[in-house]
């Protein structure tokens, strides 16, 4: 197995239907395949707990009030990072994560219209002063995204989760949410998820490895 000087984690961004999802796990894929020990967990959902609250979230049997529903993510984010995240990171492993903190920002500071210096203050307090050495977005239009959506939903026949159902102008917000938070950050690299799913791929590994290289033992 190989070793890391220090545990890595990087967080995967990006509207629904970017193609964040799947580019993560053949990231994390080929870094297992590579013989690096890896974690792959995801926001909500990467404990006990966060299955749970997923389900609250995205099938909510009751509309959910905008705050209530950052809450709950924030709850979510407490429990990953103390539970999954820290114990992974001390262990040095690569812990990559299907969205973290900065999807709260876009999702219910943009997109929902919250307070988004709350929202990063609650954030700041959930993540104990943990945060991604790289974020890798992958940026791609709401429209595209939409019609991807819409595809997957012909093709499985499962019921759409909440944010799945929301309309292009919701989506729209969250992906300029998006863009103003990460236009002066130097953690972040973009990916064209207008791509194929292969060359989305490639690129994220791409930059992956480097920064697994320069850690490497």
């Amino acid at each position: 197995m190989k070793q890391l000087k220090q545990g890595l984690l990087v967080a995967f961004e990006g509207i629904d239907g970017s193609g964040k999802s799947t580019v993560c796990r053949r990231v994390y894929e080929a870094l297992t395949a590579q013989g690096y020990s890896v974690v792959l967990t995801k926001e909500p959902g990467g404990t006990e707990l966060g299955q749970s609250i997923r389900t609250l979230v995205q099938r909510p049997s009751t509309p959910l009030d905008p705050l209530a529903e950052f809450l709950l993510f924030a709850a979510d984010r407490a429990q990953h990072m103390q539970k999954l995240i820290k114990p992974a990171l001390a262990a040095k492993k690569i812990v990559l994560c299907d969205r973290m903190a900065d999807s709260s920002v876009a999702y219910q500071g943009y997109g929902r219209g919250l307070d988004v210096a709350m929202i990063n203050k609650v954030n700041d307090w959930a993540l104990a002063g943990v945060k991604p050495e790289l974020t890798l977005y992958l940026e791609v239009s709401p429209t595209l995204a939409q019609e991807r959506i819409a595809a997957r939903h012909a093709q499985t026949k499962k019921e759409l989760s909440a944010f799945d159902a929301e309309q292009t102008a919701f989506f729209a917000r969250v992906a300029q949410g998006y863009s103003l938070m990460y236009q002066h950050r130097p953690d972040v690299c973009f990916v064209d998820a207008q791509m194929s799913e292969q060359e989305c791929f490639e690129t994220a590994y791409a930059h992956m490895l480097s920064l697994v290289e320069a850690l490497h033992e």
